[in-house]
């Protein structure tokens, strides 16, 4: 069940606002899905922005053809278009479908007719955690701008992708590690990112689930993207997100470039490092630049940002 905001902009529900809905649900532990939606295309000039719609309903249903459950033209000049609350109207384990659509040069209730051409379509499925707030992140970016791919699939990085998402449970305003390219985010306690890395196609997937659980031989764990997620070691002494990785004499000739990631972790600091700052704030009181690790041949984490500290 969708519950309707003042269509999408700060469209976060709050408890006052459950009772809009069309069941009452329990402030104290609530079962939801917190959906964040932005984009990196320009969004605040109505000749290149026609807004954005979101299809919800139960996993197995259609929600290819079926009326938007909420639909908006909001956007800041940040690309944010809002965040918006599902909780379940049955199952607190329920699986959900979500299509969540923008018009570039058309309105989004337009897209699917047109085979989503001057569109973005982002589909997800991903289950209720009973009594836990899940965050899912969706971006409609500009490289899948006409993509609209099957019913099962949705556009990653210009390709098709699949669009089943793991469960995700975070406390609220805890530190988050973005876990691959599919809008998945874990903690960095418990159930952390095992990433799966295509060196070929320049791109990653990820599941949260405990370190020991995670196959370093084909896996990295990633239990920090950013500086902000580490607290100071015993001796109080400040940790920083650094990357353990293997580089082979080829490309340590050319600076820090890793041939393979095992993991990122809070370290004490050390020389000659990568620091990881997905918040893309520079690092170590803005001394060291924070970069996209892309454009590095055979990158070992891609859409990844780091500092190169030496």
């Amino acid at each position: 069940m969708l519950l309707p905001q003042s269509l999408l902009r700060s469209f976060r529900v709050s408890c006052a606002l459950l009772a809009l809905g069309l069941s009452l649900v329990s402030c104290r532990v609530a079962t939801e899905i917190t959906l964040h939606v932005h984009t990196n295309l320009p969004c605040t000039d109505p000749a290149k922005w026609k807004g954005v719609a979101v299809y919800a309903g139960a996993s197995g249903s259609d929600i290819e053809s079926k009326a938007p459950a909420l639909s908006t033209t909001a956007c800041d000049v940040n690309g944010e278009v809002g965040t918006l609350v599902v909780v379940p109207s049955g199952s607190k384990d329920a699986e959900l479908a979500l299509r969540v659509v923008a018009g570039i040069d058309v309105k989004p209730e337009e897209c699917a007719a047109r085979h989503y051409a001057g569109c973005i379509v982002a589909r997800r499925s991903v289950r209720f955690n009973a009594h836990d707030s899940v965050d899912l992140d969706v971006e409609l970016t500009s490289d899948c701008v006409n993509l609209g791919c099957d019913d099962s699939h949705t556009c990653v990085d210009g390709a098709c992708a699949d669009s089943e998402t793991e469960r995700v449970t975070l406390a609220p305003n805890a530190p988050r590690v973005r876990c691959g390219d599919q809008g998945i985010f874990c903690g960095t306690t418990g159930d952390v990112c095992c990433l799966t890395v295509d060196v070929a196609a320049q791109t990653s997937t990820g599941v949260c689930k405990p370190a020991e659980q995670c196959d370093v031989k084909s896996n990295a764990i990633l239990a920090c993207d950013d500086s902000s997620d580490c607290t100071p070691d015993p001796m109080g002494r400040p940790r920083f997100c650094q990357i353990a990785y293997t580089s082979s004499v080829e490309l340590q000739t050319n600076g820090h470039q890793p041939e393979k990631v095992q993991a990122t972790e809070c370290t004490v600091d050390m020389p000659f490092i990568l620091e990881m700052c997905q918040s893309g704030r520079a690092c170590r009181d803005g001394m060291w630049p924070c970069h996209a690790s892309m454009g590095i041949p055979a990158n070992a984490l891609p859409n990844y940002l780091w500092c190169d500290i030496n």
